[in-house]
C-alpha cells in the first residue's frame, strides 16, 4: 500500500497509520528494529514513478521494490531509475511466471522487461557494489526524444536514441531501427566506462573541442578497447566479443542481447583537455 493514490484519503485509498510516506520518518524513528519499509511501485508515468521511489528513499530507509508491473514497457524503462538514481536494493516484478506463455515463450507484452532484466544479469554479482562507489547515470528516452546528453565531471557523453547507424551482423548492421532507448551508464574510473541496457548509441569525448566527423562520429576517439561481456560470480570482468572498426567508429551502440560494454578510454584522449 502506497499513498498518493485516488484521492490519498487514509482509511480509504491506503490503510490509516500504515508506513507511508507522508509519515515514513516517524516509522524510521519509532521501529528501529525494521531494517526496510518497502513498496509496491505500480506507477507507469515516470514523475509518479519517481516520485514513489524518492518518497521512500529517504531518513536512512533504503529503497526496496517488492512489486511492480512484469508486463508493461514503462517498467522495462522505470526500472533503470530505481536502480540508477534511486540505489534501489532490490527489485521485483509480480507474477513472472505470467511472462512465460504454455510453450516457454516470453509473452509478447513482458519482452521489453524481459530484456532489461536480461542485461542486467551480466553485472549482478557487482551492481550493489558500483551503486556505493561509482558515477551511475540513468539512460532514458523521454516522448519523440532523438538524444540524450550527459556530463560526467571532465566527459562529455552523447545518447542517439532511434536506430543505430551501424552494429553487427548479428544485429543487422547498417541503419538497424530500435525500440525506446534505456539503461544505465557508469563510470568506474576516469577512463573506464560501463554500458548496459537496449536500443541507444553513445559518444564519449574527454575534449569538447576534439577533432568530430560526422559520417563516423567516433573514428577519432582515443578508445584504448571496447568490449562486450560480463562479471562471473565472483566478481571478475570477462571479456566474450571485442568489437573495432565500424563497430566502434560510428559510436558504441548498446542492446539487451550484448550484455555490458566495456569502454576504456585512451589516456590521450584526456591528454588534450
Amino acid at each position: 500500500w502506497v499513498d498518493r493514490v485516488g484521492w490519498d484519503e487514509p482509511g480509504a485509498d491506503y490503510p490509516t497509520g500504515g508506513p507511508v510516506s507522508k509519515v515514513l520518518g516517524l516509522w524510521k524513528a519509532l521501529t528501529p528494529a525494521i531494517d526496510v519499509i518497502g513498496l509496491d511501485n505500480y506507477k507507469l508515468a515516470l514523475s509518479e514513478y519517481c516520485m514513489d521511489c524518492q518518497g521512500y528513499a529517504k531518513y536512512g530507509n533504503p529503497l526496496f521494490l517488492p512489486e511492480t508491473h512484469a508486463w508493461e514497457p514503462a517498467s522495462s524503462r522505470n526500472m533503470f531509475w530505481a536502480l540508477g538514481k534511486y540505489k534501489t536494493q532490490g527489485i521485483f516484478f509480480f507474477g513472472p511466471e505470467a511472462m512465460i506463455d504454455e510453450d516457454g515463450h516470453v509473452r509478447a507484452k513482458s519482452v521489453d522487461v524481459w530484456n532489461s532484466l536480461k542485461a542486467m544479469t551480466s553485472l549482478q554479482s557487482v551492481f550493489r557494489r558500483m551503486q556505493k562507489e561509482c558515477d551511475i547515470q540513468v539512460i532514458y528516452q523521454e516522448e519523440d526524444a532523438i538524444e540524450q546528453r550527459i556530463m560526467m565531471d571532465d566527459t562529455y557523453i552523447r545518447i542517439g536514441f532511434n536506430s543505430y547507424e551501424r552494429t553487427d551482423y548479428h544485429h543487422g548492421y547498417f541503419d538497424t531501427p530500435c525500440g525506446y532507448g534505456k539503461g544505465l551508464l557508469i563510470r568506474e574510473n576516469q577512463r573506464t566506462f560501463y554500458a548496459v541496457g537496449d536500443s541507444f548509441c553513445l559518444s564519449i569525448r574527454g575534449n569538447r573541442d576534439a577533432v568530430y566527423f560526422r559520417q563516423k562520429m567516433d573514428k577519432y576517439v582515443d578508445y584504448e578497447c571496447v568490449e562486450e561481456g560480463y562479471f562471473d560470480r565472483e566478481g571478475r570482468w570477462q571479456m566474450t566479443r571485442i568489437r573495432n572498426g565500424d563497430e566502434s567508429d560510428y559510436g558504441i551502440w548498446v542492446t539487451y542481447d550484448c550484455g555490458t560494454v566495456k569502454i576504456v578510454v585512451g589516456g590521450g584522449e584526456y591528454e588534450r583537455l
